[in-house]
């Protein structure tokens, strides 16, 4: 799964079936714009050299998917959260940034 960013006030999520990787690309933006599309999009935003997305935005986007899908959501947060990328409340996992 991956949130593309396309400027200031753009973020969508895209591949909501990859639930392997979880990233942020940008395409020619500043980190300040990136931070900018995530936040106007409620998804999460920019911290230090990573993104901080909602656990609940990201289920959420993936809404419609079914109960296979949830389950495997769920494994990747758990997954997340064992190697120490969740926020400590849980409601934020982090992100690469794939800046271009």
């Amino acid at each position: 799964m991956y949130v593309e960013i396309t400027g200031a006030h753009r973020a969508t999520v895209h591949e909501l079936d990859n639930l392997r990787e979880l990233e942020v690309r940008t395409h020619g933006t500043t980190r300040e714009d990136t931070d900018a599309a995530l936040v106007a999009a409620g998804l999460g935003s920019v911290a230090a050299d990573h993104a901080w997305l909602g656990v609940t935005a990201l289920r959420e986007a993936g809404a419609d998917r079914g109960d296979t899908w949830e389950k495997g959501f769920a494994d990747m947060v758990e997954y997340a959260g064992s190697h120490g990328w969740l926020s400590e409340d849980g409601l934020l996992v982090r992100a690469h940034l794939n800046e271009d």
